[in-house]
């Protein structure tokens, strides 16, 4: 188990990890994180990243002069409402 001070709990399952115990989550589940999940972030990561490097490249701009990125779509789905944020 993880720490008193937080941090990944261990799973039964040795190739998966429990970032967050179900105690902490509405819905009681532990959320689970295995080896498969991590690598298809990595691949999704590394797939974006070469998408903004091509569209930067196309249009003759280099990374510093972005001032913001925003993702929408899917990727917004589960992620907190950021105007939500922002209003507060």
């Amino acid at each position: 188990m993880g720490s008193a001070g937080g941090g990944i709990l261990s799973s039964p399952h040795p190739w998966a990890c429990v970032p967050v115990p179900g105690l902490l989550v509405a819905h009681g589940r532990d959320i689970v994180l295995s080896c498969t999940d991590v690598s298809e972030v990595q691949l999704a990561k590394a797939t974006i990243r070469a998408g903004i490097e091509l569209l930067l490249s196309a249009a003759g701009s280099p990374a510093e002069a972005l001032g913001e990125v925003v993702i929408a779509g899917a990727f917004d789905t589960y992620a907190p409402n950021q105007q939500e944020e922002r209003s507060k």
